[in-house]
C-alpha cells in the first residue's frame, strides 16, 4: 500500500507541472530529451486527459482532447487499440526511452497500435497551432486465432483504410441525399462521426432509423444486420466504421464455456409415453452438467431419487451459486410404479457425487413451478391457488410466507429482475380448453399480494391462453407465449409482449403465427434477442428467433430441430444457447453470433425425457 500511495502522489505532481508549464516545455525541450524513469509512467486508466466514454467488456473507448500546446502524462498501453482522429492536427509523440516524432494527421485518420511485443508507453503533446482530438478504442479480448468476417465491402462508398487481424476500418463520405448500397454490417462494429450531420439507416426488413451526430460522436453495434446509409442532411458527411474481428479459433472437440457454468436438467421418464412410446417404462432422473473453458463437460445423472414432470412451464431454479436445485413435481404425473406423484419441491445438493436429496417440501396440489429470486438464496413456488416463498438454510427449505389463496388456478409465472413483480397465468379450471388470464402480483419483503389483472390492447387481437412468461434482463418487458404449450393444435400461436412501464402493465404487442405449442422462451442477456421453442410436431420442432432491438418486435427466422424441445437458456455472457430435447435425451448447444444461432456438432446427454432446466455460473 505504501508504494501505491507514493506512486499516486508523484502522478499528481507531474500533472500539475505539465498543466502549468507545458508550453514552456514544448519550447525548451523540442526533442524531449529529458531522461525518464519507469516510476513516471501511469497506466492509461490513470492518465487524467484520457476520459473513458464507453466500456462493454469487448471494447473500451478513451476520448482525448488536448488544447494547443497541452501534453499528456507518460502513460502505458497494455491492449491493442484502434484510434480515430477528429480534425486536422499536428502532434509530437514521445516513446518512453525513445525518440520524439512530430506528425501531421488529417481528420478521419485511422491508426492501430499493437501490443503483440508487449505493453508500450508514450506521451502526446499537441502543437501550438492545433488542438488534438482522438478516440482510442481499446480491444479487451486477446487476438483471435482467425476471423470469421465477411470479405471487404465492394461498394465504392466504403473506402478500406485499414485491414489487419484485429479489425477492418472504412471511410464513408456521402454528399447530401447520397446513399450507399445494401451492405452487411457484422456485430461488434463501431461507427464514428468525423463531421456533423444526419444519416438514415435503412435496415432490411425493419424500416429506417435516424442518427443526428456531432464531430466526435460514436455508436457501438452488437448485432449483425443488413442495411444501407443515406445522408439526410444538407452538408456532406464523413464517417469512419471499424469492424472488430472476433475469434473463431477452432474449438476443442467438446462443448466449452468461457466461464465455469453448471446446467441442471430434471428428466421425466414418463414423458416418452406421452410422446409416442407407450411401451417406455423409464425412471425419472436428475442430470447435472459442469462446463469449463478447457476441459470436456462433466455429466452426472442419477435415476429414481426425485420425481419430476414435463407438464408445465419448463423452468427450474438453482440457488446458492449453483449448489442446490429445486425440483417441483405434481400429481398430473405418475411415477414408474403407476402411482400418483407427490406435490412437492425437492432440494438436491448438486455438489455431491450422488446428487443427494437433502430435503423435500410438500405443497398443496399442484406444485407447478419454482423460480429463484434475484438474491440467489430464496425461491418462489406455486401450487394451484397460492405462492410459497421458500428460504434455504444449509440446504434445508422452509416456507417463510404464503400468499392469500387466489380464486383462479395458477400454473406458470415469472419474477422480475428486481424481485418485486410477478407475472402469473391463471384460469378458472385446469383444462386444455380453458380461457387463461394474466395477473400481476407484488413481492414486498415476505408478502406476496395480488395487484391487478393485466389488460390486453384491442389492437393485439384475441389472446386466450397465455403461458410460460419471462422478463427481459432490464425488466422493461415480459414475453408470454399463447396457446398453453399444446402442440399439433391449430391455429398457430402468438408471442405477446407486456409493457411493464404501463401502470398497470398491459400487453401492447404480439407476433402472430409463430408456431404451434410455444413451450418456452429465453432472453439474450443484451435484451435485443429472444428465442422461443415451438413444439409443432409430431415429427419436427423449431426455434423461433425474435428481434427485440426494433419496435415493434419482429420474427426473424425459424430453425428446425428434433421434436419436443422443453427448457431453453442462454449462458450469462450470451455466447451460448442451450435447448432440451425430450425425445433425443440430450441438450442441443448453439453458438450465438449476433442474431444468428449456429448449432454445435456436439450435444450434452441427459437422462430420459429432459423436461425442465436451469443454469448458473460457478
Amino acid at each position: 500500500m505504501r508504494d501505491i500511495l507514493v506512486f499516486d502522489s508523484l502522478n499528481v505532481r507531474m500533472h500539475c507541472l505539465l498543466t502549468v508549464s507545458c508550453s514552456l516545455a514544448a519550447l525548451v525541450y523540442p526533442a524531449f530529451g529529458l531522461a525518464r524513469t519507469p516510476e513516471q509512467v501511469v497506466p492509461i486508466t490513470a492518465e487524467p486527459e484520457h476520459r473513458i466514454r464507453f466500456d462493454n467488456g469487448t471494447v473500451r473507448m478513451y476520448e482525448l482532447r488536448l488544447p494547443k500546446g497541452r501534453a499528456t502524462l507518460m502513460h502505458e498501453h497494455r491492449a491493442d487499440s484502434f484510434s480515430v482522429i477528429f480534425g486536422d492536427t499536428e502532434i509530437t509523440n514521445e516513446l518512453l526511452a525513445g525518440a520524439a516524432t512530430r506528425s501531421t494527421f488529417a481528420a478521419g485518420r485511422v491508426g492501430f497500435a499493437s501490443t503483440a511485443q508487449g505493453p508500450y508507453s508514450h506521451r502526446v503533446v499537441a502543437s501550438e497551432d492545433t488542438d488534438f482530438h482522438v478516440i482510442a478504442m481499446e480491444l479487451m479480448s486477446p487476438e483471435p486465432a482467425s476471423a470469421a468476417n465477411l470479405d471487404p465491402r465492394a461498394d465504392p462508398a466504403f473506402e478500406l483504410v485499414l485491414d489487419n487481424p484485429r479489425g477492418r476500418a472504412y471511410r464513408i463520405q456521402l454528399a447530401p441525399g447520397e446513399s450507399t448500397g445494401l451492405f452487411r454490417r457484422p456485430g461488434s462494429t463501431a461507427l464514428f462521426a468525423i463531421s456533423a450531420g444526419r444519416i438514415a439507416e435503412a435496415v432490411a426488413g425493419a424500416g429506417s432509423r435516424l442518427w443526428d451526430f456531432e464531430t466526435g460522436h460514436f455508436r457501438w453495434m452488437d448485432m449483425a444486420e443488413t442495411l444501407s446509409l443515406t445522408n439526410e442532411g444538407s452538408a456532406p458527411v464523413h464517417l469512419v466504421e471499424i469492424e472488430i474481428h472476433r475469434s473463431v479459433a477452432i474449438d476443442p472437440p467438446f462443448v466449452v464455456s468461457a466461464t465455469p457454468l453448471r446446467i441442471v436438467s430434471a428428466n421425466d421418464g414418463d414423458a416418452l409415453k406421452s410422446l409416442g412410446r407407450p411401451d417406455s417404462d423409464l425412471p425419472d432422473s436428475i442430470s447435472v452438467i459442469d462446463l469449463s473453458a478447457d476441459a470436456p463437460p462433466v455429466t452426472r445423472t442419477v435415476s429414481g431419487t426425485v420425481p419430476s414432470t414435463f407438464t408445465g412451464a419448463p423452468y427450474l431454479a438453482m440457488v446458492s451459486a449453483g449448489r442446490y436445485a429445486l425440483i417441483p413435481n405434481h400429481a398430473w404425473g405418475s411415477d414408474e410404479d403407476g402411482l400418483p406423484s407427490p406435490s412437492q419441491v425437492a432440494v438436491v445438493d448438486l455438489d455431491t457425487p450422488d446428487l443427494s436429496v437433502v430435503a423435500t417440501l410438500p405443497l398443496p396440489e399442484h406444485a407447478w413451478q419454482v423460480q429463484a429470486l434475484p438474491d440467489g438464496e430464496r425461491a418462489v413456488a406455486i401450487s394451484n391457488h397460492q405462492f410459497h416463498l421458500i428460504e434455504l438454510a444449509s440446504g434445508r427449505p422452509r416456507i417463510v410466507a404464503q400468499s392469500e389463496p387466489f380464486p383462479l388456478f395458477l400454473f406458470s409465472f415469472a419474477i422480475s429482475p428486481d424481485g418485486r413483480s410477478i407475472i402469473a397465468t391463471a384460469a378458472e379450471e385446469l383444462a386444455l380448453s380453458t380461457a387463461v388470464e394474466l395477473h400481476l402480483f407484488v413481492l414486498d419483503n415476505d408478502t406476496i399480494r395480488h395487484e391487478a389483472r393485466i389488460a390486453i390492447d384491442p389492437t393485439v387481437g384475441e389472446i386466450d391462453q397465455p403461458f410460460a412468461p419471462r422478463f427481459s434482463p432490464d425488466g422493461s418487458r415480459a414475453l408470454v407465449l399463447n396457446g398453453l404449450g399444446v402442440a399439433a393444435r391449430p391455429p398457430l400461436d402468438a408471442v405477446l409482449s407486456i409493457d411493464m412501464s404501463s401502470n398497470p402493465p398491459r400487453v401492447t404487442e404480439a407476433i402472430p403465427n409463430v408456431g404451434q405449442g410455444l413451450e418456452s422462451v429465453a432472453f439474450h442477456p443484451s435484451g435485443k434477442l429472444a428465442v422461443v421453442t415451438c413444439l409443432d410436431g409430431p415429427y419436427v420442432a423449431h426455434l423461433a428467433v425474435i428481434d427485440l432491438s426494433v419496435a415493434p418486435m419482429r420474427l426473424l427466422y425459424h430453425l428446425p430441430m428434433a421434436y419436443d424441445p422443453q427448457g431453453i437458456e442462454f449462458s450469462p455472457d450470451g455466447s451460448l444457447l442451450f435447448v432440451q430435447v425430450s425425445t433425443a435425451q440430450h441438450i442441443d448447444v448453439y453458438r450465438v453470433d449476433g442474431m444468428q444461432l449456429v448449432r454445435s456438432p456436439y450435444v450434452l446427454p441427459t437422462g430420459e425425457g429432459p423436461a425442465s432446466m436451469a443454469l448458473s455460473p460457478r
